[in-house]
Order: C-alpha cells, then structure tokens, then sequence
C-alpha cells in the first residue's frame, strides 16, 4: 500500500523507481543472506539481557560478600561466588561471538545461551 506513496516522492525527487525497487530488493537479499542463526532483533535482545546479567552478577557479588561477613557463612557463599562467575563467563563468551558476527560464532553463541539457560536453572536447585 505505501509501496504507491514511496514511488510517487522518489518520482517527484527524480529518482527511477524501478531501479530504486530493484536496490531495495538487493538490499532485503543480503540482510537475508548475513543473517545465520539470529535476527538483528535477537541479537540486540541477547546483548541487552547478557549486560543487564552481568551487571546483576555484580551487584549480587557486592551483596554476597557483604553479607558473608557480617553472617560469617563463608562455605556456601564461596559456592555463590563461583556460580555467579562461571555463568558470567559463559554470558561474556555469548556476547562475544555474537558481536563477531560470523557463522561459527553464532553456532557457540547459540551453544553458549543454551548451555547458560540449563546451568541457570540447575543452580536454583543447588542452593
């Protein structure tokens, strides 16, 4: 429907529409062709829930070890700790291959989010 609107402007500017058409089209085909395994929205998702994570992870860190002292339950935060790190790892790793952009790297990242999902969920059952 807007396809008639776009093409009566780019004729006013003295743009060709068909060749405009035919660009546009070119264009949506290499979008398809870059594109691996995530969209360009799932990446920006993925990115933004992995630094919001991580700025968690540090916060929590913060708040484990301030606790423990005052607490003194020094074994199961030590425990805390490790998980928080491992699982901040394993975000960063996911992250990074997914700024890369290539096609392996987005084969770990998805490796990496479906391994991070699973250790996620186990660990609420460890403590």
């Amino acid at each position: 429907m807007f396809d008639f609107f776009r093409d009566v402007v780019q004729e006013l500017g003295g743009i060709d529409t068909t060749l405009a058409k035919k660009e546009r089209e070119e264009k949506k085909e290499i979008e398809k062709l870059s594109r691996y395994i995530f969209s360009a929205g799932a990446k920006k998702i993925i990115l933004t829930t992995g630094g919001l994570y991580l700025l968690l992870t540090v916060i929590l860190i913060a708040g484990t070890v301030s606790t423990a002292n005052v607490i003194g339950s020094v074994g199961n935060t030590i425990l805390q700790i490790v998980k928080y790190i491992f699982l901040a790892a394993i975000n960063i790793i996911v992250c990074v291959s997914i700024i890369r952009g290539t096609k392996r790297g987005e084969i770990i990242a998805l490796a990496g989010c479906i391994l991070f999902a699973v250790l996620l969920y186990a660990s609420f059952f460890i403590n």
